[in-house]
């Protein structure tokens, strides 16, 4: 079959960026008036540089020593997960520790604190701007759906942190750009670099 012959009918696509329509915020705009400051001094951290190691030993892990994350280790996972690097022109766009197609970011990062030094037990909401976090309710308010979350894989409800990300569709709708799922890979092998065990569970809704 000669596939050059074959004809496709083209329909024109105006993106709402084309159209000079005004820019959604770069980031959800914070819910509390109060926030956290994370620390940032992750020279200080034990981690490993040898890329072929961390490779090797990638795993998931569905048990946890019950040991406390410590509040840079938290601090380290959302920097590699959402950070930002650079804040482009007028608020145009950020350069994250993440890529995204047209740098624009759809997504929103949460966790439930369970064993984190310094944090009350609760959900929070990383601000990626700030790099800070906000307390957003006690854990007493999320327990009972927090293993539905998890489609009822239990080994998950011991680890110190669950996180969630949320997407915001129009940060990349707005341009025409397609969203692949990248962060989990990414993420997955940045936090071996300080020996975190993780384990990853994906519900899309």
């Amino acid at each position: 079959m000669d596939y050059s012959e074959l004809k496709y009918d083209v329909e024109e696509f105006e993106s709402d960026q084309d159209k000079k329509l005004p820019q959604p915020p770069l980031v959800k705009e914070a819910m509390r008036k109060e926030s956290i400051e994370l620390p940032k001094n992750f020279d200080t951290l034990q981690i490993c540089s040898n890329f072929l190691d961390i490779i090797n030993t990638r795993h998931s892990s569905r048990v946890y020593t019950q040991e406390p994350m410590s509040l840079l280790e938290l601090s380290y996972i959302l920097w590699t997960c959402q950070g930002v690097k650079q804040i482009r022109g007028k608020k145009y766009a950020t350069l994250r520790t993440v890529p995204s197609g047209g740098a624009r970011h759809g997504f929103e990062l949460y966790f439930v604190c369970q064993n984190v030094e310094g944090l009350d037990p609760g959900t929070y909401h990383y601000l990626p701007m700030e790099h800070r976090i906000e307390f957003l309710n006690p854990i007493d308010k999320v327990s009972d759906v927090l293993a539905s979350s998890l489609c009822d894989q239990l080994w998950a409800l011991k680890a110190n942190a669950i996180f969630y990300f949320s997407y915001i569709p129009y940060h990349t709708e707005r341009n025409g750009v397609t969203v692949i799922l990248h962060i989990e890979s990414h993420w997955s092998i940045l936090v071996m670099w300080v020996k975190i065990s993780i384990w990853q569970v994906q519900v899309l809704a």
